[in-house]
């Protein structure tokens, strides 16, 4: 399995170069400079803001699930990362910045004298993420079409699509994920990709937090695990990633019957232990 040259978002905003260490043997240190000083200088183009929420394709088929968590398991003990929860499996379509504004409750189907304040709660959005969350609904057809005029090369004979994993793949040291089984499948949602992209950035106070084209993959494992007994972060010790996820070249895991997407929140979770939605799932088939 080779190297993906795409890799995921950065976590911060700020880039860093290396301090070097005192006399004292201390470790080096990581020092930021002024983003408007390393702009200045011509090294970076200015970031685009840091995401809080997302469009996401859930893995609710069980046996997939279990095959996600069974790799987990054959794989913790070789890695020094941290295996993501398998309640949170999914394919991420684009991830972005919606503005904060005043909350609001919005449920046409309840009557408020029914509803307990917990389930008021849960139901809160704000008036930008129900335009988002609008703006998806309303291009549901698009995408409808485009995965139906994928035909045999996609759907099966009932016309479902059933989106398969198969090996794994890695962005350099520092994620570990399940990969899509071939380009055919590939192509189709990255073009979902760019019609959502389109359609919900229109909106205003959304703005995209990564341009670049996505790279559909569900993440196994993503960060550091360990820490030294200052409590500061080891150096990833992952020299072996690519021989440890070369055992699952070829293996297929199952697939992922694509019925719906939804508009989940980085912050909080569901019930159930997934992320926080934005409304009710929007269905493409």
């Amino acid at each position: 399995q080779q190297q993906q040259s795409q890799q995921p978002a950065q976590e911060e905003g700020e880039e860093a170069e290396e301090v070097k260490a005192s006399d004292n043997n201390e470790k080096p240190r990581r020092q930021r400079r002024p983003r408007r000083q390393r702009h200045a200088a011509g090294e970076a183009e200015p970031r685009l803001p840091r995401p809080n929420a997302f469009v996401s394709l859930r893995i609710d088929n069980q046996v997939l699930l279990q095959r996600i968590e069974q790799t987990q398991a054959e794989l913790t003990d070789k890695l020094d990362l941290k295996p993501t929860p398998v309640v949170r499996a999914h394919f991420t379509f684009m991830v972005m910045k919606i503005a904060k504004d005043q909350e609001e409750y919005h449920d046409d189907d309840d009557d408020d004298d029914d509803v307990d304040d917990e389930a008021k709660h849960d139901n809160l959005m704000t008036k930008t993420e129900r335009a988002a969350w609008q703006a998806l609904h309303d291009c549901r057809g698009d995408l409808a079409a485009l995965v139906k005029a994928a035909g045999d090369q996609c759907l099966n004979d009932r016309g479902e699509w059933h989106l398969p994993l198969r090996g794994c793949g890695r962005f350099d040291d520092r994620v570990v994920f399940m990969d899509v089984a071939d380009n055919v499948h590939r192509n189709l949602l990255q073009q979902l990709s760019q019609v959502l992209r389109e359609r919900l950035c229109a909106v205003d106070g959304v703005t995209l937090s990564d341009a670049r084209p996505m790279n559909p993959h569900v993440t196994l494992f993503k960060g550091r695990r360990r820490r030294g007994n200052d409590d500061s972060e080891q150096q990833l010790n992952n020299s072996n990633v690519e021989e440890a996820i070369a055992e699952f070249d070829g293996v297929d895991f199952g697939a992922q019957h694509v019925v719906s997407l939804q508009l989940c929140r980085m912050n909080g979770q569901s019930d159930d232990g997934f992320y926080s939605t934005i409304g009710e799932p929007v269905s493409i088939q």
